[in-house]
């Protein structure tokens, strides 16, 4: 099966038959038809080491909201689901199991809810909400909150970046003050995870971090 075929029957059929599925429902009750929801566990984060281990397991929830179905195409609709499947896909996979074991499910939501609305338009609303997601850790290896040295940042707009450089793409500025997890540190740079911001983490400056 090709991709375009996978993607046809995982997306395309599937949610089409909810939808065909709540219209009939609603027939037969009277009452409005609910909107159609998906939910998916994600691969299990695993680290092991000399018989203890650290993981982090995620299941999530979405429903989505037409206003009027004659106003948006199948292909339309797909696209934006397909995109909020794939953003928290990319999320999970891309974010550290060390930056996931110091997030809370308060701050896992925040990244998801960012996704759906990214995924959103006039047509087709994505919600997401902390009660749609299961967000579990355990920790036997000591990486967690407190294990890691915590920072405030000492100057204004302090750029964190997506890599140890210079260079690096800016991908936020922290304010003055702002409180940070220091995860490793490397050429001069601190990785840190900012708490209570949508799960941002990143690379900035040590010198203008005042490490407690």
């Amino acid at each position: 099966m090709t991709d375009e075929e996978l993607s046809f029957v995982t997306v395309s059929v599937q949610f089409s038959g909810m939808e065909n599925g709540a219209y009939v429902r609603s027939s037969y009750t009277g009452k409005p038809e609910a909107d159609p929801a998906y939910g998916q566990y994600l691969p299990q984060k695993i680290k092991e080491q000399n018989g203890q281990s650290a993981w982090c397991d995620l299941y999530y929830r979405f429903s989505y909201h037409i206003a009027d179905k004659k106003a948006i195409t199948v292909e339309a609709r797909d696209r934006s689901i397909r995109g909020m499947m794939e953003g928290i896909t990319e999320f999970w996979n891309e974010t550290s199991l060390e930056t996931l074991l110091v997030m809370t499910e308060e701050d896992v939501a925040k990244a998801l809810d960012k996704i759906a609305a990214e995924n959103s338009n006039d047509k087709i609303t994505i919600s997401i909400s902390e009660d749609q997601i299961s967000f579990d850790c355990m920790n036997e290896l000591g990486m967690k909150e407190e294990g890691y040295k915590t920072g405030f940042v000492d100057t204004d707009a302090l750029r964190i970046r997506e890599k140890a450089s210079d260079s690096a793409s800016v991908s936020g500025l922290l304010p003055k003050k702002q409180k940070v997890f220091i995860l490793s540190e490397e050429k001069g740079f601190y990785h840190v995870f900012v708490p209570g911001d949508a799960g941002l983490d990143g690379w900035v400056r040590k010198e203008y971090v005042d490490v407690q």
